[in-house]
């Protein structure tokens, strides 16, 4: 796993974690591999299966497994940019569930970002 596969499976596992992936979630995961040309050394079809595979449990571990290895690879301001990607995947339904906030939560908690400080300042639209 590298940082650019990290981010993925964050972003595959926040777009699963509410029991659906909707047309826009996978934009954003898109916009992501998009802004990452070049980097990403890996097969972005099978690792979202593989997240799509897993069960809750699973999908918590994996995505504090993903998130330490992100943070451990990445700058501050990369962290930042991967915050701003995964609250517009979890806003782009326009329903944030309360399973969707746990991981973010989780995510700033790993990083050591306050969420409720970041979120004064973004905005998943």
């Amino acid at each position: 796993m590298d940082k650019f596969e990290a981010g993925f499976e964050i972003l595959a596992i926040l777009s699963c974690f509410d029991g659906s992936v909707d047309k826009e979630e996978i934009s954003v995961i898109k916009e992501y591999l998009q802004a990452n040309e070049g980097m990403i050394k890996f097969d972005p079809n099978k690792a979202f299966n593989y997240c799509a595979e897993m069960t809750a449990k699973q999908e918590i571990e994996e995505f504090q497994t993903a998130a330490i290895f992100f943070k451990k690879k990445s700058a501050e301001r990369e962290r930042m940019r991967m915050l701003d990607f995964a609250l517009k995947v979890i806003g782009s339904d326009s329903n944030i569930t309360n399973r969707e906030k746990q991981l973010f939560t989780i995510l700033g908690q790993l990083w050591e970002i306050e969420i409720p400080r970041y979120l004064v300042y973004h905005s998943y639209s």
